[in-house]
């Protein structure tokens, strides 16, 4: 929830959500006020055919902004529908992209509102912390859930191979846990992971760097976006935009971002257009199921009704 191929995932201020493959994707979403049904933009994205990509290593699903604190405690509120889908999908692995629960990511909401959907799927889970955690002092409510499944190193980040992917989970409230910029702890733990990664990369944050939903764009993350461009590597809706540069801007070798603030929780209007978007869809709660390649991925943005309203394929850029 959030790459070029080499490419990302995404993030945003309050309820968003990110996915960025490095070599594939980016996602994020957040947003506010109710949104009526809207499709607009690219349908699908011109690009190889999934075959010559390789075969599929793992099949992944993302989303974020996603549980009330009890389920069915607010109209709209759709957890319970987004975790029957993504039971349908049959994941190897689920990353969740902040604001996991609302208000405040306590413990008491993770267990009385995340558990009974989304926590059917805590063991095989990858998630990243939103704004919303950091309700909660230090994001307490939010560690004390995942304990070492999101905090292996006692840090709000962490990484893992997923089908021959290296898969980065990122902190984006940079206020809040010591810094994004190169020489922060995250920032300098980032460069590392770089260093020697694969050729196809996946990164994971809240806050998107761009967004066309209420919240904007964050520049709060460019030293992320950029350390993973430099590797060639909280709207409530969902987004995709066509690569872009170390500067988030268009460019045709660059990390391709997805927003998917779909999670569950209410969903928002999109309040203008931001450069590079090429695919808008408002007012349905869903998942985005990504099929990792061998030298690259496909991506299929499903709602809760099982229609899949966008979808597409790209290679990991060397």
């Amino acid at each position: 929830m959030h790459l070029e191929p080499r490419q990302l995932a995404t993030t945003s201020f309050t309820r968003q959500a990110s996915v960025f493959l490095l070599a594939a994707v980016m996602v994020a979403g957040c947003g506010y006020g109710v949104a009526k049904p809207k499709v607009s933009g690219q349908a699908q994205a011109a690009g190889p055919s999934a075959a010559s990509l390789g075969a599929v290593t793992a099949r992944v699903t993302a989303a974020g902004d996603i549980a009330c604190a009890t389920p069915e405690s607010k109209p709209g509120c759709q957890a319970a529908d987004t975790a029957a889908l993504t039971e349908r999908l049959h994941p190897a692995a689920v990353l969740a992209l902040g604001d996991l629960v609302y208000e405040s990511g306590s413990i008491d909401e993770f267990t009385n509102g995340y558990a009974p959907t989304w926590g059917r799927f805590k063991a095989k889970t990858f998630a990243v912390p939103g704004n919303h955690e950091y309700n909660t002092d230090g994001a307490a409510g939010y560690r004390s859930w995942w304990g070492a499944t999101a905090s292996p190193s006692g840090t709000t980040w962490h990484a893992k191979r997923i089908g021959g992917w290296l898969i980065l989970g990122v902190d984006s409230n940079c206020g809040d846990n010591g810094g994004c910029g190169p020489t922060s702890p995250q920032g300098l733990w980032l460069a590392g992971q770089l260093k020697s990664s694969p050729r196809c990369v996946l990164a994971i944050w809240h806050h998107p760097r761009r967004s066309s939903g209420p919240h904007g764009d964050n520049s709060s993350t460019q030293p992320l976006w950029a350390a993973l461009s430099a590797k060639h590597a909280d709207d409530h809706d969902y987004e995709r935009f066509q690569p872009m540069d170390a500067n988030a801007d268009p460019a045709k070798a660059g990390l391709t971002e997805f927003v998917v603030g779909t999670g569950g929780k209410e969903l928002y209007p999109f309040t203008h257009t931001a450069a590079g978007s090429v695919k808008r869809i408002q007012g349905f709660a869903g998942v985005l199921l990504l099929s990792l390649r061998q030298r690259g991925w496909s991506w299929a943005f499903t709602t809760v009704d099982g229609k899949v309203r966008d979808s597409g394929s790209a290679a990991c850029q060397v």
